[in-house]
């Protein structure tokens, strides 16, 4: 059901397995969840779960490099986003970086909250509205090379970067004014991992990584069932006696 779906939200987070660094990838709707355990974070954990390359609908996300080789529909989460600029605000004191927030808070209340009509006219402002924040932001924070290692691309300072992220994807960033199925953030998989959180506050690791894929599985299983309104204990007593029946 992930596979089919049109929006899909994507994350994952670290945890320690056998006294290792491991990493769980989540992938989740309003209807569905699904937890897998991988020694890496990156592509090889991605493809060894068999959804996201071949996904062909919207996947939410947080710029994390390796989803930008896939070819599904690209959206990022702006609420992440919008921490990254609080803190360039507070510490570099840039006025873009407070003005782009708070066009991004702006047009999420226009658009999800009061629900306005977001017609051709009001689309194009909003672009030309971003676009005029960068114009902005480019003189406030030119790029500056802060040291030129004998290797490698120089290094940038933390604003420079971010901008240079919304110059590349602000297609992505502003997915969910052109597409109303799209969310403003990626909140619904980061509530989706936060049982993982719990379980490492508690337990502190996974003493195999046989008992991480066990976790994972019956995680899923009970995220599912309860986002889907399904008594979970009902659930689990057919799963154990082995009677036919569906979380569909």
């Amino acid at each position: 059901c992930l596979l089919n779906s049109d929006v899909l939200h994507a994350n994952e987070t670290g945890v320690r397995i056998a006294g290792k660094g491991n990493w769980i990838n989540g992938l989740s709707t309003d209807s569905a969840t699904l937890y897998t355990p991988h020694i890496k974070r990156g592509s090889e954990a991605i493809e060894s779960v068999g959804i996201l390359q071949n996904f062909k609908g919207t996947v939410v996300h947080d710029f994390f490099s390796p989803y930008f080789k896939y070819d599904f529909i690209h959206a990022m989460c702006n609420a992440h986003i919008s921490r990254e600029l609080i803190g360039i605000f507070e510490n570099d004191s840039a006025k873009w970086a407070d003005e782009m927030k708070s066009f991004l808070s702006k047009t999420y209340y226009e658009t999800r909250i009061l629900k306005i009509v977001t017609d051709e006219e009001y689309l194009k402002k909003q672009s030309a509205q971003f676009d005029s924040i960068i114009e902005k932001a480019n003189i406030e924070t030119p790029y500056i090379e802060l040291n030129k290692p004998a290797r490698g691309k120089p290094k940038k300072s933390k604003a420079r970067n971010l901008l240079e992220r919304l110059i590349d994807h602000k297609n992505f960033i502003l997915r969910f004014l052109f597409d109303p199925r799209v969310p403003y953030d990626n909140n619904q998989i980061e509530r989706d991992l936060r049982m993982l959180k719990v379980h490492q506050k508690i337990s502190g690791c996974f003493r195999s990584f046989k008992g991480a894929e066990i976790f994972c599985r019956i995680r899923s299983f009970i995220s599912t069932a309860k986002k889907r309104k399904i008594p979970v204990l009902e659930c689990i007593a057919n799963a154990l006696l082995r009677k036919d029946f569906s979380l569909l």
